[in-house]
C-alpha cells in the first residue's frame, strides 16, 4: 500500500484527479480504514467539485478518527460549498472549541457573514 499511497501525492499535485481518485479507491478496497487514502480521497472529491462524494468520504474518515480536525474542516467547507450554512457553521465552531485560533475555521466562519 505504501508505494501506492506515495503515488497519490504527485497525481494530486499535478491535478490528475481521476487517476488519483481511482488509486485512492483501490487502496481503500484493500485497506478500508487507511487514514491517508481516505483523507486524500475526500480532498480529491472536494477538489473536483464532487461535494456529495466528499461529504460521504469525510464522514467515513471521521467515523474512524472522530477527533481529526482536518477532516472536520474539510467537512465544514464541503457543507459550505453545498450551501448548507448551518452545518458548516457548526463544524467550524466544533474545530474552534478544540483549537480556538485555527485560521481555516475562522476563515470558514468569516465567509458565512
Amino acid at each position: 500500500l505504501e508505494p501506492r499511497l506515495a503515488l497519490m501525492l504527485p497525481l494530486m499535485a499535478s491535478k490528475y484527479w481521476s487517476r488519483a481518485e481511482k488509486l485512492g479507491k483501490e487502496i481503500l478496497a484493500a485497506a478500508p480504514m487507511n487514514y491517508l487514502a481516505g483523507s486524500r480521497l475526500a480532498y480529491i472529491f472536494f477538489s473536483q467539485g464532487k461535494y456529495g462524494a466528499a461529504e460521504i468520504q469525510y464522514k467515513k474518515v471521521l467515523e474512524g478518527f472522530p477527533s481529526e480536525l482536518e477532516m472536520m474542516l474539510g467537512l465544514g467547507w464541503t457543507y459550505l460549498k453545498q450551501g448548507r450554512r448551518a452545518e458548516a457553521k457548526k463544524m467550524f465552531k466544533k474545530v474552534l472549541r478544540v483549537r480556538r485560533h485555527n485560521l481555516n475555521a475562522k476563515a470558514g466562519l468569516e465567509s458565512l457573514r
